[in-house]
């Protein structure tokens, strides 16, 4: 009896036959599940890259400035470029990234973007990586950890000389979003289109734009916003007519000075015992 029950005691609770199948079914679920998150992530990063350029054919954002003007906006070299494709039909902008592509003809800004400038914050460096498995790394957040000062949004438009109206921003930058915008200088510039990442879940992004009249799209991946910038247009408007009219005032002044020299010229030569006069003579 004793021996039954020792026997019973140390009997397998798996029987050896199927360890190995189920160990390996449990193997390929969780590589399934694995790969299966890794791919939404991915997904969601390559959707919003692409928003560059579809963003602008969706909101028919008109012609604006001359020429377009974008404002890319990243927080450490991910591989993927969001503003690539405006930048492709001609499109001109800047590039605000830590680790900037140097393949861009954006004007690059080697600096990540923070609500005050001089600020320093922890940015994920995968520059040194191929280009193939930055996005990867980058997703999976496993990329060194490196410290660089930041600057303002309102110090990266004024030193970029960017104009009062910009057509598209681009926001990325890894959690401060809220921060970034609540410091955005709206009183210098109006943005017609925005795509701000979403960090987390519950994120005041969106309520924040809605109070500064823009119309709202919130998506998995973050927020897409149109806004009307009416005002900055009458304001261009008038600084334009009074331009053309501070050159017009311009040209009829120096017209009337070069009249006024050629009667003065003509006068002088004609005075008794100048050169013409006696040649005249």
């Amino acid at each position: 009896m004793r021996r039954g029950a020792n026997a019973r005691r140390t009997a397998p609770l798996v029987p050896k036959e199927l360890i190995v199948p189920v160990c390996q079914r449990l193997a390929f679920v969780l590589f399934a599940m694995c790969s299966t998150a890794l791919g939404i992530r991915l997904y969601a990063r390559y959707k919003l890259s692409t928003l560059g350029g579809t963003m602008a054919s969706r909101v028919g954002i008109p012609f604006v400035n001359g020429t377009h003007f974008f404002v890319d906006i990243s927080q450490g070299g991910n591989g993927m470029s969001h503003t690539r494709t405006l930048e492709e039909s001609g499109w001109k902008g800047i590039c605000a990234d830590p680790f900037p592509d140097r393949d861009r003809t954006c004007e690059a800004v080697s600096m990540p973007v923070v609500a005050k400038s001089g600020e320093k914050v922890m940015v994920s460096d995968c520059s040194s990586r191929p280009a193939v498995m930055q996005a990867v790394l980058a997703a999976l957040s496993n990329c060194p950890q490196v410290e660089r000062a930041g600057v303002s949004m309102d110090n990266l438009l004024r030193i970029s000389k960017a104009p009062s109206i910009i057509d598209f921003i681009h926001l990325d930058s890894g959690g401060s979003e809220e921060q970034i915008l609540s410091t955005f200088p709206f009183d210098k510039f109006c943005v017609r289109a925005w795509a701000v990442s979403k960090a987390h879940q519950g994120s005041a992004v969106g309520s924040f734009l809605k109070h500064r009249d823009c119309e709202i799209k919130e998506a998995p991946v973050g927020y897409f916003a149109r806004c009307s910038c009416s005002k900055f247009e009458e304001a261009d408007a008038m600084s334009l007519a009074d331009q053309t009219k501070a050159k017009e005032v311009k040209r009829r002044s120096l017209s009337k000075m070069a009249r006024r020299k050629m009667r003065n010229t003509r006068g002088q030569s004609l005075e008794p015992g100048s050169s013409m006069m006696r040649r005249m003579s």
